[in-house]
């Protein structure tokens, strides 16, 4: 880690933390695990740079939402900057995003890992959601009446 970089985008290191905070779990869980794998803080994530791991993190993040949930270009700009990010933007970091991930065998790693985590997470959530589910017992004379 590069402290002095850090300390150039401390000023940012509030409104960062605190879009954070106002993320939902997914997208949260998303940002956290891009930014392990990308071996930097969370926050800077979401800091106006171009420090290359930030930016690297970001196209990971645009090619998982992109991926796996039905957001649009719009709302995907919207999680990945405090200020939000334009469609055009995003569209360009995820056709870069492609081209690096059949081009960089490391960053093909990092997002094929993070692939492979929010299948995980989104399972846990499912069996969560249904295993919390109020499921009716029919007995199978219920089941008879009602057929016949």
């Amino acid at each position: 880690m590069q402290p002095n970089y850090l300390k150039k985008l401390s000023p940012q290191k509030y409104m960062c933390e605190k879009h954070l905070y106002n993320l939902d779990k997914y997208e949260r869980d998303v940002a956290e695990l891009s930014a392990e794998l990308f071996e930097i803080p969370t926050w800077v994530i979401f800091a106006k740079t171009r420090w290359q791991k930030s930016i690297d993190a970001r196209k990971a993040m645009c090619l998982v939402f992109r991926e796996k949930t039905n957001k649009t270009l719009t709302q995907i700009g919207d999680v990945l900057s405090v200020a939000g990010y334009d469609h055009t933007t995003i569209l360009h970091a995820v056709q870069t995003g492609v081209n690096l991930y059949s081009t960089d065998d490391a960053f093909k790693a990092k997002v094929d890992k993070m692939f492979e985590v929010i299948n995980d997470i989104k399972l846990n959530v499912l069996i969560k959601s249904t295993t919390n589910m109020k499921i009716p017992a029919i007995t199978s004379l219920q089941a008879l009446a009602k057929v016949g």
